[in-house]
């Protein structure tokens, strides 16, 4: 984004800047109108600039932030208030994704969004990043469905945006059984860990020294597509005995990674099993819209007694979950069956 001085900002809103008082916060100091002011400035005092109008139409591709940093969902948020429509080229995977990241902007959009349209990213050359939408936003309290239209032309209506996910209704049939076992005991070990001085040993403090521990992927394939579901690659899937052998494994393998917490040996091999076979991948390929393995990707394996041999299967793994015991074969071979399509492609 352009940094404007004060003044011409003002010239290009029109503005007689010889008698105007400059009501524009510099919050870095730096003599600028640029993307904090902005973003710090009470809408209040934005609207005041327009005559108490508000925007008749924000045409907007804001920055895209990454990970905790959503700076393209804050230009949206801002201008919600400020305007009468938008129409916002970002991030498709807002709409897939219920993450605590996004919780407060999906309640805030909520109300405004009516329309959004998935855009395959390879018509952005020179870029490398996951499909985009164009979202519609609307200032009237929307009283209609919000309309999804996807790639393949395929379209859906939610009356609410937390309803989205990427099952079909009989999918969701046995989903929700893995859903209703909370997740497993998982922990993001990240390269700000691995920089820091003593900074692996420190991070291992918090857990016992007999926990087992299974090491799984925290990316999956290219930024662009397409994922194969795979929560453990060629490099990972490592169990280790202790925390201290886990200290040991980390600074070997020296990238960053997710950590699962067991109580045994028995458990962590039990549950990396589970993760190499079609039932849980076939979560993963519901839920794996970046080639980051989100929090959101993990939240369908379950917190449940993975000593239990029953997990040495897939439909006693759905049985341990609570699945009736004359579905479980079923729902094991539709998984087997996708699973085994993606992975000849």
């Amino acid at each position: 984004m352009n940094n404007f001085n004060i003044e011409q900002f003002l010239d290009l809103t029109g503005y007689d800047t010889e008698n105007t008082i400059l009501n524009i916060r510099d919050v870095d100091g730096n003599g600028y109108y640029d993307i904090n002011d902005f973003l710090e400035m009470n809408n209040k005092d934005i609207l005041n600039m327009n005559d108490n109008k508000k925007w008749d139409l924000v045409l907007m591709n804001p920055p895209y932030g990454e990970g905790t940093n959503l700076l393209h969902l804050e230009f949206v948020d801002k201008c919600l208030d400020i305007s009468k429509k938008q129409v916002i080229i970002m991030p498709f995977n807002f709409i897939k994704l219920n993450t605590k990241t996004f919780k407060k902007y999906k309640e805030h959009f909520n109300e405004y969004l009516y329309d959004v349209e998935e855009v395959d990213s390879k018509l952005f050359s020179d870029t490398s990043m996951p499909n985009v939408g164009i979202y519609l936003f609307n200032d009237n309290k929307r009283d209609i469905d919000i309309n999804i239209k996807y790639l393949n032309n395929t379209t859906t209506k939610l009356n609410n945006i937390f309803d989205n996910n990427n099952f079909s209704k009989y999918e969701e049939q046995f989903i929700k059984y893995l859903d209703a076992k909370d997740n497993i005991n998982y922990y993001v070990f990240s390269h700000k860990i691995l920089n820091k001085e003593n900074g692996i040993e420190k991070w291992f403090n918090k857990f016992n020294d007999n926990n087992a521990f299974l090491l799984t992927n925290i990316t999956n394939g290219s930024r662009q597509g397409p994922w194969n579901p795979n929560f453990i690659s060629n490099n990972t899937g490592m169990i280790y005995n202790t925390k201290f052998d886990a200290i040991d494994g980390i600074k070997q393998y020296h990238k960053a990674c997710i950590f699962m917490k067991f109580n045994s040996i028995k458990s962590a091999k039990n549950c990396r099993n589970a993760l190499l076979r079609p039932l849980l991948r076939f979560t993963l390929l519901r839920t794996q819209t970046t080639f980051n393995i989100l929090e959101y990707c993990y939240k369908y394996i379950p917190n449940i007694d993975w000593s239990d041999d029953r997990v040495k299967t897939d439909e006693g793994l759905l049985e341990v979950c609570g699945c009736p015991k004359n579905k479980c074969k079923e729902y094991a071979d539709y998984c087997k069956k996708i699973i085994e399509e993606v992975d000849k492609k």
